[in-house]
């Protein structure tokens, strides 16, 4: 694994791979779509910050990642069916707050965690606060235990959609979104084993720091897209091959 290049006083990837474009399904977006206004301006919940964050986002905002969240999660699910692996479906409870969603994805009895990215992102990055020295997810004062972690970009970047129009009627939204010919691919995956080096070799990008133009508003343990491992290596792990 490498670390991020320094200099400047910035940080800046060195390890890219180049986004591939593949179709979205129709009935995804949909799917997404009905979730994420469900949790951004309905009954839902999601946290309006990141854990160890400063920066509060607007429902706008939380209905972009959230769509862009399920979205990833809905085709990753797909992508696992057709390659002959049984799983738990995708969980589409709107849940209220203090009740947390554990599992992304459950695949032939294996936990998978689900990061959604930008087309462009090539650095896979997980909150500090949220993980123990173990690798365990600890947001709820509880732990639960991921076996694999999978990166799946979207393109395009939700946020611009819909944070750069002003009218956030549902209609007009579902409007921008359906307008749009999404695609995504999957850089890569990291195990359970890969997050536990990570944190014991204490790769992380902390709060302040400059990434290119971005100012980070939490600590969070990384890992370069280039460093991932493919993951049809993961499918065949599953399937016993």
């Amino acid at each position: 694994m490498s670390r991020l290049e320094f200099k400047d006083g910035i940080y800046r990837i060195t390890k890219k791979i180049p986004f591939t474009e593949n179709m979205v399904k129709k009935e995804f977006i949909s799917i997404a779509f009905e979730f994420a206004y469900e949790m951004a301006y309905g009954e839902g919940f999601h946290r309006d910050h990141r854990n160890g964050g400063s920066l509060v986002r607007t429902p706008a905002e939380v209905f972009a990642n959230t769509f862009q969240g399920k979205l990833a999660e809905l085709i990753l699910n797909n992508e696992l069916i057709k390659n002959g692996i049984t799983t738990s479906g995708v969980d589409l409870g709107v849940f209220k707050k203090g009740i947390w969603d554990h599992g992304d994805i459950v695949a032939e009895g294996k936990n998978i965690n689900i990061k959604s990215m930008a087309f462009f992102s090539n650095l896979f990055l997980l909150e500090c606060r949220d993980w123990d020295q173990s690798g365990n997810y600890i947001p709820d004062n509880g732990s639960f235990t991921y076996d694999y972690f999978i990166a799946v970009r979207i393109k395009p970047n939700v946020k611009d959609i819909v944070l750069n129009d002003k009218n956030f009627d549902k209609q007009r939204m579902l409007e921008l979104i359906n307008n749009q010919d999404f695609s995504f691919d999957i850089p890569g995956v990291l195990s359970i084993t890969t997050l536990k080096e990570i944190i014991k070799r204490k790769y992380i990008i902390k709060k302040g720091d400059r990434l290119n133009h971005t100012t980070m508003d939490a600590d969070n343990y990384y890992i370069q897209c280039g460093d991932l491992k493919d993951i049809n290596l993961m499918y065949n792990k599953l399937k016993g091959i």
